[in-house]
């Protein structure tokens, strides 16, 4: 504890925010000046489950939540409060018939009114929540307020964005068509830096944008605007370095002369293969991320959107899914030729398994072999991730690969040391056979571990996503894989 004194409060609130709320309440017993610095963290995360009218909790549990409101909203509690999620429960949800969707929920008429008190809050989450004129006036008068999601819950009443003026860092729309007006209009550009959103169209309104300072974009496709209407929307964005885009038809009308026009900065592009050809040839781009959930996955109509190209040497990351039929040591060497630079490499392998009988696949590991003993790696590599993403029908039970015989393990530690004796550079080595995985994370210290079957190498995968939303939680990107085995 002598470290105590030495430091200010102030830095100690830094290092504390880092740490889980098991440990921050074990930092607590320990001594009792910390006790006093890490209390208000007991206090920084408030979770409402309203309940709609339709389903309306007993008495005693409205009298509960009631009381935590209260408490919560207390002038000693609300300025410690930094983090807010208001969602109703999906099993709630279910059933509900439209008109109910959207019906007032229990606690949201007062919730609303006394949100002006968390006058701190940075992060604020409403998920399935009607939002009434009051609730909106709220939002936007939240002083702290940088991050802050909504998702759809059907039917809304007429919300007027007025004077209004949301000065937010990150906004997050899922599905929620009813507030796109409201919101394009009260959207400050001053401060927005990222935006997620779902109506498009908005976004062409009179008197909305230039957004001069957003440097990551995801947006939805949207069948009924036009190709011109899309550049105009777009080029607002001027400053946009990573581009999301779910699916194909929002660039369908663009040429590579039209696309020159818009992101002249862009250096990160996730969505369709197809697209491809309206990015490659800028130099800025250096990060391409294609959408998992195509149904063409062919190597060959990924390479050929390079056809013209003889070296993409500015591409650092390269993250896509390719079946196993046309992918193998080949193909890695067609990859580090192209993209002689790479310093981040995720493929995601589908085997063609129709018919599959439930024994344990070699394949991984016969790659797995080849791919070590290459030496053409390119030697700027740093992360090295390879999945494969077994289907299996009919739901036939996957045996434990414990009950295949001894040949089909490996010693992933050679295949460790021989990647690393051409990548001295590598940190992160991930090799998931969906059977088995092996990880091995360099940082401040070594992270390393082997699974023998399918439960554990789950359990694995859930503390990889875990570690890197603690050391990236706001990158609209990073939550666009979020279906993937491996997280990103």
């Amino acid at each position: 504890m002598a470290a105590r004194p030495r430091l200010a409060n102030e830095l100690w609130y830094e290092i504390f925010a880092f740490l889980p709320p098991a440990a921050i309440r074990n930092l607590s017993s320990t001594d009792r000046d910390f006790h006093s610095i890490v209390r208000p963290f007991g206090f920084s995360k408030y979770h409402v489950v309203p309940h709609s009218h339709t389903h309306k909790p007993p008495t005693a549990h409205l009298e509960r939540s009631l009381q935590r409101l209260d408490f919560y909203s207390s002038e000693k509690i609300a300025p410690h409060v930094h983090s807010c999620v208001v969602k109703v429960p999906h099993w709630l949800r279910v059933g509900q018939q439209p008109a109910e969707a959207g019906a007032p929920h229990v606690l949201m008429r007062e919730f609303y009114d006394r949100l002006s008190l968390f006058s701190f809050l940075q992060r604020l989450e409403l998920s399935g929540i009607q939002i009434t004129q009051l609730g909106f006036s709220g939002i936007c008068a939240l002083p702290a307020l940088k991050h802050l999601s909504l998702s759809s819950v059907g039917k809304q009443g007429t919300i007027m964005a007025g004077t209004l003026t949301l000065r937010v860092k990150s906004l997050v729309t899922i599905h929620d068509f009813c507030l796109g007006g409201p919101l394009s209009h009260v959207l400050s550009p001053d401060t927005l830096e990222q935006l997620d959103f779902s109506d498009f169209n908005a976004l062409a309104a009179p008197g909305v944008g230039p957004f001069p300072h957003v440097h990551t974009l995801k947006v939805m496709d949207d069948i009924f605007i036009s190709g011109a209407e899309a550049q105009i929307i777009l080029a607002k964005f001027t400053a946009v370095r990573s581009f999301c885009v779910r699916f194909n038809g929002l660039l369908q009308e663009f040429t590579p002369e039209t696309a020159a026009g818009i992101f002249p900065v862009l250096r990160e592009y996730a969505g369709e293969r197809e697209n491809l050809y309206l990015f490659i040839k800028r130099p800025t781009l250096s990060y391409i991320m294609l959408n998992p959930f195509i149904l063409s996955r062919s190597f060959e109509a990924f390479m050929s959107e390079f056809k013209h190209a003889k070296d993409m040497s500015n591409v650092k990351s390269i993250k896509a899914t390719f079946t196993v039929e046309d992918f193998g040591v080949v193909e890695f060497a067609r990859i580090f030729t192209l993209f002689p630079c790479l310093t981040q490499l995720y493929l995601y392998l589908n085997p063609d398994d129709v018919g599959y009988d439930g024994s344990f696949c070699p394949e991984p590991l016969t790659l797995i072999d080849t791919l070590a003993n290459q030496v053409s790696l390119p030697k700027t590599l740093q992360t090295l991730s390879l999945c494969w993403q077994f289907n299996y029908f009919n739901g036939r039970e996957v045996p434990d690969p414990a009950k295949n015989p001894a040949s089909d393990t490996k010693d992933f530690c050679a295949v460790r040391d021989s990647i690393l004796a051409c990548c001295q550079n590598l940190c992160y080595l991930y090799l998931d056979g969906y059977h088995f995985s092996y990880l091995w994370w360099k940082g401040e210290q070594v992270w390393e571990e082997t699974t023998r079957s399918h439960e554990d190498t789950e359990r694995l995968g859930d503390e990889i996503f875990k570690r890197r939303r603690m050391l990236n939680p706001d990158t609209i990107l990073a939550r666009y894989f979020t279906d993937s085995k491996e997280p990103k």
